[in-house]
């Protein structure tokens, strides 16, 4: 048989912390950045989950997050440019049910506004912000939906949202192309659903 189970989560919100590393291309007003590090999320509504509920909650554990950045200086302190990025969270809950080896991938694709103190010395803080889309498999592992036990995902669903972000931070020249710094960034998305498919022919939504 197929079952068919719909799930709603509104606002996700992931907060993460990065070392940024930035290289300056040969023409000056050229830029790229490459952030490593942890995210913390917040949990977010679950709406629905096989009909309408009400106070329950969509929890990630603590991960990791990667982004790469391209940026076009347009004014000594404004730049411009895309942002691809990845985060990674296992999933501690959904609503009551424990998330066990069910993780959450995002994937942000963002265009993204930067300003920058004029760098007179070693040290330059900056802010910005983005938006664009944030794409996301949800995957769920183990034996959840049969006793045969496999290292591969038992049941997965993408999803493709609107996201956005804000950061800043502070970055320190080592020399004239290279810079290291420390990055915080806030990932905000809008209502996220995925069609979950099961290897064993069965179904269910979840968003």
């Amino acid at each position: 048989c197929q079952n068919f189970m719909k799930t709603t989560i509104h606002l996700l919100l992931i907060s993460t912390c990065a070392l940024s590393l930035r290289v300056l291309g040969q023409e000056p007003k050229w830029a790229g950045r490459l952030d490593l590090g942890g995210n913390i999320p917040e949990a977010a509504d679950l709406t629905q989950f096989g009909g309408p509920v009400n106070g329950e909650r969509f929890k990630l554990d603590p991960g990791f997050q990667f982004d790469v950045a391209a940026g076009y200086r347009l004014l000594p302190w404004l730049e411009v440019g895309p942002e691809l990025g990845l985060t990674f969270n296992y999933v501690d809950s959904i609503g009551p049910f424990a998330g066990n080896n069910t993780t959450l991938l995002q994937m942000p694709l963002m265009a993204s506004v930067q300003l920058e103190y004029p760098q007179a010395g070693r040290i330059a803080p900056f802010v910005g912000a983005g938006a664009g889309g944030v794409a996301s498999i949800l995957a769920f592992g183990g034996n959840q939906f049969s006793s045969e036990r496999s290292e591969q995902p038992t049941a997965s669903g993408a999803d493709f949202a609107f996201g956005f972000q804000a950061f800043g931070g502070v970055r320190y020249r080592l020399n004239r192309t290279w810079s290291l710094g420390v990055l915080c960034r806030f990932l905000d998305t809008d209502r996220q659903d995925w069609d979950v498919h099961s290897r064993h022919e069965s179904s269910f939504h979840v968003g």
